[in-house]
């Protein structure tokens, strides 16, 4: 069972990481950006001692912050959680920060060749930074990643990516490693509801456990916009995570959990 008897450490790295993330991204002289923060609750979170976040049933806050920009030779992507709930991943704290930080390079503009081919966009290099409070976890990955065009509304996209991750953590006393592939989905498909602006969008990651057996998790989320320029929305996030093998996911030997959240997001 993974325990985080220190978060104070981790949730300052973090927090630094985040910081020089968007230090990065402003620096890059982004021509594009879109930001938002958003607050979300879930009724009811299972336990989940792998990731940290579930609480026994009992509910869960998140507060996320989110950032994405483009620039002349790619973009970035930010992602920051803060999470709250009693004895969240059956450790030892009420809080637990994730910090999330992806960087593409796009090899057709890097390379001055058009690498777009039928429903492909682009080729890109993939770098992924994440740094948790939760079991002291830390991972860096690299990789391709392929854009690609999706046959449903004006923006629909699909991005694939195949990334090689380097994963360290705690075990209670014991400090663990090691480097495992990372099959990572994301999707976005814009569309309209009643007169409004909605999406459908989200990730979904695949990768091989150390010990044996698959972890598997999935983000979807819907989101209807409204307000000035689409500046606020209400929505629904649906985290799904399982896992394959021997491998448990808290106490009572459950091997999958579903935890529905309510979300509110504000975009400028």
């Amino acid at each position: 069972m993974l325990k985080s008897d220190s978060v104070a450490p981790g949730q300052l790295r973090c927090l630094a990481a985040l910081v020089l993330a968007s230090f990065v991204t402003c620096a890059h002289a982004e021509t594009y950006s879109q930001t938002n923060v958003q607050l979300a609750f879930a009724p009811t979170d299972p336990n989940d001692f792998v990731m940290g976040t579930g609480t026994g049933y009992g509910s869960r806050e998140t507060l996320r912050f989110e950032h994405f920009g483009t620039y002349a030779l790619g973009d970035n992507y930010v992602l920051f959680d803060a999470y709250r709930g009693n004895d969240l991943g059956q450790g030892t704290s009420n809080r637990q920060n994730y910090f999330l930080w992806n960087s593409h390079l796009s090899l057709s503009k890097a390379t001055g060749t058009d690498l777009s081919l039928g429903p492909v966009q682009d080729v890109l290099a993939m770098v992924r930074v994440e740094d948790g409070s939760y079991s002291h976890y830390r991972a860096v990955s690299a990789g391709l990643s392929v854009y690609w065009d999706l046959p449903f509304t004006k923006g629909s996209m699909l991005e694939t990516s195949l990334l090689a991750r380097k994963k360290w953590y705690t075990v209670g006393p014991q400090d663990v490693q090691g480097t495992r592939a990372l099959i990572r989905l994301f999707f976005l498909v814009p569309f309209r509801v009643a007169g409004l602006n909605a999406t459908f969008s989200g990730p979904v990651y695949f990768s091989p456990i150390i010990g044996g057996g698959w972890d598997i998790y999935l983000e979807p989320e819907v989101f209807v916009n409204f307000g000035p320029k689409d500046a606020f929305a209400v929505g629904l996030r649906l985290e799904h995570h399982s896992v394959t093998g021997n491998n448990m996911l808290n106490t009572a030997g459950g091997k999958s959990r579903t935890t529905p959240n309510i979300v509110v997001r504000w975009t400028w």
